[in-house]
């Protein structure tokens, strides 16, 4: 008789013929990797802390200021903090409700297969399709399932709620390892409540046709303890590494080894690139982010060329406008004579790095010239109830509407004219005309191909 235990030490032998597989740790990652890993981060770490800016009164490293999960874990996950606090109150405020997902990679990217989850027995899986490319297996899942994740927030139904609501998918989603390192999504969407069960519908029918079969739909928040973020947090939390600690999960590893995103969200909110730029103006302001998007709404914060300037509208008592510049890259700070320091290849095509003074450097200059404005004078004439443009130069043409524009009793007048008078006619013009007209229910027929109508009958 054959007991459970020798069927789980079957399997196992049954895995150690995958060498890529057997000689990986958790989530793919080895001990040279770590080694490697461990290597760039304090290569990174120690560049930018000696990169030294001094502004006269004070000084700062560029470490201290730099928005990394990895380099600066603490600073970055303050700023997550924020995003998704702003976020779940902007979302609470417009009366939507939050909605958990997650949405795993198809079979034939699983390298192994459970069979039973409490005795942790597995096998190979038969339907595993990167044998000799393990990485690329990560790499793959990674971007098909950030690919279907981006078509879903654009299906029909969710165009239909953004068209009566006015707002599409609000929502923030993390990427998380299986342990065996393939990746998956979990994600936290605020969506008005009579659209959850509607929404719900097509997710399940969408995914599944592209062999997606373990899918979690959560909208009831009764049994959580702490509600939706609190269980939304728990999964971004665990890919960061420890900021008191310095201690890096294994989990982190792999995010650095594949170069995979932890964490992104909708934009429904004011761009990052210009929030990160002008916060610290607003930084005795509760709800910062919110504060600020509401003023770029408003048109009270614009950004001009490119986003290399920033200003603030603001009431002012004495002043009827008032404008302030917030952020501006005409305004270098002087740098530090310690270290300014440029990056350049050399022969063999390897990174160096040499140091300049600061006045060596070459400041660029902006400048804005006001293009004149090209004066339409373009005239409108009409010749027997008919529209048409009279042009500069005394010519005039006739206004064409579009076909699709064309009331019902003109469209079928134009087509059994083109229809009978069909040899001196576009043959182009004549199918788009005839589509229009089996769409409109005007006549029977099949919508064809409009490359049909180019070629010889």
């Amino acid at each position: 008789m054959i007991t459970f235990k020798k069927v789980a030490l079957v399997n196992i032998l049954k895995l150690n013929k995958l060498k890529k597989i057997s000689e990986l740790n958790m989530y793919g990652v080895d001990f040279e990797d770590k080694c490697v890993i461990d290597r760039k981060l304090e290569n990174q770490k120690n560049f930018l802390e000696n990169f030294v800016i001094d502004l006269g009164d004070k000084e700062f490293n560029l470490l201290d200021n730099t928005y990394s999960a990895n380099l600066n874990p603490k600073k970055y996950f303050s700023e997550i903090n924020n995003r998704v606090n702003s976020i779940n109150k902007y979302a609470k405020d417009m009366g939507l409700m939050p909605v958990f997902i997650t949405l795993t990679a198809p079979s034939h990217f699983h390298p192994i297969r459970t069979i039973n989850q409490k005795k942790k027995i597995i096998e190979k899986n038969p339907n595993y399709r990167y044998d000799n490319n393990y990485k690329k297996a990560v790499k793959d899942a990674s971007i098909l399932l950030s690919d279907l994740w981006h078509k879903f927030t654009s299906l029909q139904v969710v165009r239909k709620m953004k068209k009566e609501t006015g707002n599409g998918l609000m929502y923030f989603r993390v990427f998380e390892p299986h342990e065996s390192g393939i990746p998956h999504i979990h994600a936290l969407v605020y969506i008005p409540k009579k659209w959850i069960l509607l929404i719900k519908k097509k997710f399940y029918e969408y995914f599944k046709k592209f062999g997606i079969k373990q899918l979690q739909f959560k909208y009831t928040w009764y049994s959580s303890k702490g509600g939706a973020i609190a269980y939304m947090m728990k999964y971004i939390t665990k890919t960061f590494r420890n900021a008191e600690t310095d201690i890096i999960h294994d989990s982190v590893y792999w995010y650095i080894k594949h170069r995979i995103i932890r964490f992104c969200s909708s934009r429904s909110l004011c761009s990052l690139s210009v929030y990160r730029k002008i916060r610290y103006y607003f930084k005795d302001i509760q709800d910062d982010y919110l504060y600020i998007n509401e003023l770029f709404i408003n048109g009270d914060i614009c950004t001009y060329f490119n986003k290399t300037m920033i200003t603030y509208k603001y009431f002012h008592e004495d002043i009827d406008d008032n404008e302030v510049t917030l952020y501006s890259k005409r305004f270098i700070p002087k740098l530090s004579i310690k270290k300014y320091i440029v990056a350049y290849l050399d022969e063999k095509g390897k990174k160096k790095y040499y140091e300049i003074m600061p006045d060596d450097y070459k400041r660029i200059k902006l400048k804005y010239i006001k293009k004149d404005k090209k004066v339409n004078k373009d005239i409108p004439l009409i010749i027997n109830n008919e529209l048409y443009t009279l042009f500069e130069d005394g010519t005039y043409k006739k206004n064409l509407i579009p076909v699709s524009k064309i009331e019902n009793f003109e469209l079928i007048k134009h087509f059994n004219f083109i229809d009978k008078n069909i040899d001196n006619v576009n043959l182009h013009h004549y199918g788009l005309v005839k589509n229009e007209m089996i769409k409109r229910g005007c006549m029977i027929g099949t919508i064809e191909n409009l490359n049909l109508y180019n070629m010889e009958f």
